[in-house]
């Protein structure tokens, strides 16, 4: 013990000291002492900045921490940590158990009336690429947060339940676009915008029957799932929001973006995905990694009594089917699985039909379903 720290009395303990912190912190800036409580495979925020300094430690589990410039470390309970704030990217702060809560409290100082944290934009990050640590860059050249990817069933489990706070999220959406139309002067736009919707209700229920069938339990009662509009896509890119919007112009640009696809050649991302085919692509990766790395027999556990039927639906001819292994989710894919491959230029025609308030029909492009290809339609995703 140093002689500064050798008067205190029994119970005590200096965890840390930081020698000219003074000097970091903002003037006029206040203190907040902060907990941040990550579930078990939590990713934590995507790449970020803080106002001002942070200062703290690990209370529970296990953080996977992650600075501009420095190599990735895993913080255990009772560790401190340090950033600088201002300027320095904070690229991960994960919780890096699979199957355990962690917990972190830290004080920050920074101005008053300041964010507490501002998400970095991916131009940005490509733009700061060789300031990370350069391992970093190499196992994840596109600067996403989350570079391990799904790698247990635990996380499979949880970007399962992701998907399920996706599909869901984009119902409210729809049905408000739907609900300002009048039915008997947009009778056509009416029957579409209603099969788009019962198309996502579909994708929420194949999710749940996946996520059924490695052993997990949906849950569609989680303060996720109710978060007020206007909200970003549960896990996207903070780029991507949804808005209750009446149908017009600006729905469909939200539209638009939603159902936006993925470039050729791009990967999976499993967290702060650009497209949502994309964030499917990841899962399926992870589904057939664990599938090759454990037997299908120790993925898909299951209770097959929990897996939902159903159909075919009102205005599509959708239905449900059950998962009980990868044969038949590969055979499922070809006809409900997201994905992204609607032209650009069939996008413009799409934009340019709406616009001009022509009798062209939208479509729902995240499925493979043939339920999507109606007579008048074309399958865009």
């Amino acid at each position: 013990m140093s002689a500064e720290h050798a008067h205190l009395p029994p119970g005590v303990e200096v965890v840390a000291t930081l020698p000219e912190a003074g000097a970091l912190i903002p003037a006029e800036a206040e203190a907040r002492t902060i907990r941040v409580t990550l579930a078990p495979g939590d990713p934590g925020a995507p790449p970020h900045r803080h106002p001002g300094p942070v200062f703290g430690y690990v209370t529970q589990g296990e953080i996977l921490f992650e600075l501009e410039g420095k190599q990735p470390r895993v913080l255990k309970a009772g560790d401190a940590l340090f950033e600088p704030g201002g300027d320095v990217i904070h690229y991960q702060g994960a919780n890096n158990l699979a199957d355990a809560q962690s917990q972190l409290v830290v004080t920050m100082f920074a101005p008053p009336g300041t964010p507490v944290l501002t998400v970095v934009g991916k131009e940005e990050l490509a733009e700061r690429r060789h300031l990370r640590y350069p391992q970093m860059n190499q196992a994840d050249h596109r600067g996403n947060a989350d570079v391990r990817g799904i790698t247990t069933l635990e996380s499979l489990r949880e970007h399962l339940q992701w998907a399920i706070e996706l599909e869901h999220a984009t119902l409210p959406p729809y049905l408000t676009a739907l609900y300002s139309l009048d039915p008997n002067r947009n009778a056509q736009a009416v029957e579409l915008l209603s099969s788009v919707f019962v198309e996502e209700m579909i994708h929420l229920a194949l999710a749940a029957n996946l996520l059924n069938a490695v052993g997990g339990r949906p849950r569609i009662d989680t303060p996720q799932m109710l978060a007020p509009y206007p909200r970003p896509v549960p896990h996207a890119d903070p780029a991507m929001e949804l808005s209750l919007l009446p149908f017009g112009k600006e729905a469909l640009a939200m539209f638009m973006r939603l159902e936006q696809p993925a470039h050729p050649g791009d990967p999976g991302e499993s967290d702060n995905y650009e497209t949502i085919g994309q964030f499917y692509d990841a899962i399926e990766s992870g589904l057939r990694r664990l599938c090759a790395e454990l037997g299908e027999e120790k993925v898909f556990v299951g209770d097959p009594a929990r897996q939902v039927t159903a159909g075919p639906f009102g205005h599509t001819g959708g239905k449900l089917s059950p998962v009980t292994d990868l044969a038949r989710i590969t055979r499922s894919a070809a006809r409900s699985a997201p994905r992204r491959k609607r032209s650009t230029r069939r996008t413009a025609r799409y934009w340019s039909s709406w616009s001009t308030r022509s009798t062209a029909s939208p479509r729902c492009s995240r499925c493979r379903c043939g339920p999507c290809t109606r007579s008048k339609r074309t399958r865009g995703r």
